[in-house]
């Protein structure tokens, strides 16, 4: 007594309506960010906007890690209040905390937001309000995700003002949009399985499914907590589409949520299931029974019994797999060791390998010994580690130097290990730059595009390397991939260690 139902349908609600605001609110990011935006084109922009509208109140708020102040200009008396000096004479310092933003707090008919999206501390997203937020920026450097999810379902947009013209801007600016809100069933007996809101386009496709008899679907339309329209839509159950796999249709949805949100043996297990291809499933032609057993793969009815015959049935991986998920780290651990060791004695049967040992920590005196950010154990009362684990255990371990699986002295370094303290870091505005003349053989250039936008890049010993780009960066023993001054400010770091040579391949391969 379910039927599957999908549908077209074309919203009765405008895409778009055209708004006039009176009162605006404007968010100005004063924190040092500021030096990658065109100051004077975002406030030429703001200009020609309020001259456009004639808006009446305009409120700027200025902030970069906290609200800094708030000033009001009104703007009725010819506009002679100077509220550009005051933006432009205002002093561009500190980190940016988009959190700090409460629109909740504020009356107004329109908010801006005018920064690159780039939170560097604290919380990372404004609380939304009930009016229309719109992002605009002019740096080349704009985090435009971060940017978009601000403006959310608000009826904003986000304003490129470096790709944008001030006229276009202007024109953007004059519509709000409108969004499918919610969806809800008169009978309680329809699911949807589209997740809401979503932005309207000229026509809508919906499908979930239908308990016995008819229904009727009440759609709304608007922003933030506004509603603007309403539409219902009469579901009749008696319909049929001959010839149409249209219970197919919610896999298809479904195979578009899995790729960008789940991991790996989740969308394995969706692929088996639905018999579709995944990034973790094949699609392999198979000629002949020989061929199934090779691959390991369920037959078909039609070869079930043959298969059976010659003594295969398909080996099913999901109870291995949900055994793994239930070992403890030990566990796995030994697992893998066992499968390194056997492989690396097939090179070398004299190869010591990787013994584990499992301790009680609980019951013995142990005290952790950091080595270059690695943490290992020495012992008091309990036998200290083998040799094949921490190199030498008669000297100092201030002298030994840990690399991958093994260890080394660190006279026995055939390879360059150089360690700068923070306190020798020079106050330079990013980690690149503090870096510049403290190693031997790191270079640092800046690439300037001639545009008023520089980056600097890194070279370690010339650039015939393995990657050939740019140096792999390990944040407390995590490789990391991006900017890394995204990802840690110059004044929170208590130590650079620059590995090259054979050591840095031993530790991360060819990254």
């Amino acid at each position: 007594n379910v039927n599957v139902f999908a549908m077209w349908f074309k919203p009765s609600c405008e895409t778009e309506f055209e708004i006039h605001p009176q009162k605006l609110t404007v968010f100005w990011d004063a924190s040092s960010s500021a030096g990658s935006r065109d100051i004077d084109k975002e406030i030429n922009f703001l200009k020609q906007f309020i001259s456009f509208h004639k808006t009446k109140q305009l409120t700027i708020i200025p902030f970069n890690h906290d609200l800094i102040d708030t000033a009001i200009f009104y703007t009725s008396a010819g506009f002679n209040s100077r509220w550009d000096d005051y933006l432009r004479d205002m002093k561009y310092e500190g980190a940016t905390q988009l959190g700090k933003i409460d629109l909740r707090n504020f009356s107004s008919d329109i908010f801006f937001i005018f920064t690159d999206g780039n939170s560097t501390y604290g919380r990372s997203r404004p609380i939304t309000g009930t009016a229309h937020v719109y992002c605009v920026h002019s740096s080349s450097s704009a985090n435009d995700i971060a940017l978009k999810q601000i403006t959310g379902t608000s009826g904003g947009r986000v304003i490129n003002l470096r790709t944008t013209s001030p006229s276009q801007a202007i024109a953007i600016n004059n519509k709000g949009e409108n969004w499918l809100m919610s969806i809800s069933s008169s009978k309680g007996r329809t699911v949807i399985d589209q997740t809401l809101p979503v932005p309207l386009s000229k026509n809508i496709f919906l499908n979930g499914t239908m308990f016995a008899g008819d229904d009727t679907l009440v759609i709304k339309y608007g922003y933030n907590n506004k509603v603007t329209g309403i539409q219902k839509i009469y579901l009749p159950a008696n319909i049929e589409c001959p010839g149409k796999r249209i219970e197919r249709i919610p896999a298809f949805r479904r195979f578009e949520e899995l790729l960008t949100s789940y991991d790996w043996e989740t969308i394995l297990e969706f692929g088996l299931k639905e018999k579709m291809v995944t990034a973790n499933t094949a699609f392999i032609v198979l000629e002949k029974v020989e061929d199934y057993i090779k691959y390991n793969i369920a037959p078909p009815k039609e070869l079930e019994k043959e298969c059976e015959d010659r003594g295969y049935v398909k080996k099913d991986t999901r109870h291995e797999r949900r055994q793994m998920r239930l070992a403890d780290d030990y566990d796995v651990l030994d697992r893998t060791a066992k499968a390194y060791n056997n492989k690396i004695k097939r090179w070398d049967k004299n190869s010591p390998g990787i013994e584990l040992t499992r301790t009680d920590f609980e019951n013995s005196s142990i005290e952790k010994v950091e080595i270059n950010n690695l943490v290992t154990q020495s012992q008091s009362s309990v036998p200290a580690p083998s040799a094949n684990l921490f190199g030498s255990t008669n000297g100092s371990l201030s002298e030994v130097v840990v690399v991958g699986y093994s260890s080394q002295q660190r006279r026995s370094l055939t390879g360059a290990v150089n360690t700068i303290r923070g306190s020798e870091l020079s106050p330079a505005g990013n980690v690149e730059s503090a870096l510049a003349g403290k190693v031997p053989g790191l270079l640092v250039t800046s690439n300037d595009n001639g545009m008023g936008w520089s980056r600097n890049s890194v070279r370690i010993r010339g650039i015939g390397r393995i990657s050939g780009g740019e140096p792999l960066y390990v944040l407390d023993g995590t490789p990391v991939s991006g900017n890394i001054n995204d990802l840690i400010n110059l004044s929170d770091i208590e130590n650079i260690s620059v590995v090259r040579d054979n050591e840095a391949a031993a530790l991360f391969g060819s990254r």
